[in-house]
């Protein structure tokens, strides 16, 4: 499985992924680690089932897919930290 790990601390990253998150209806004043994004289908703290049930979605799609997996703690407005 590809996998992409990106780290909230980032500022880049955060500015890149908050308003992906936003627009897939996550909560952003508060959410639990690790975030997993499959081709935009963002959850949190997901099982592996449910990582590789998303990841065999996404794969029978034409595209390849990638899984971001961020890592970190934040809350909207605040600065982040990895952990």
């Amino acid at each position: 499985m590809d996998y992409e790990y990106r780290d909230l601390g980032n500022e880049s990253v955060k500015n890149d992924l908050y308003p992906r998150m936003k627009k897939a209806g996550m909560d952003l004043t508060y959410f639990l680690l690790p975030v997993v994004e499959v081709n935009g289908d963002f959850a949190a703290r997901p099982s592996l089932g449910d990582v590789l049930d998303r990841y065999g979605q996404a794969a029978s799609k034409p595209r390849h897919p990638t899984v971001p997996v961020v890592s970190g703690s934040c809350r909207e407005g605040e600065s982040c930290f990895a952990p």
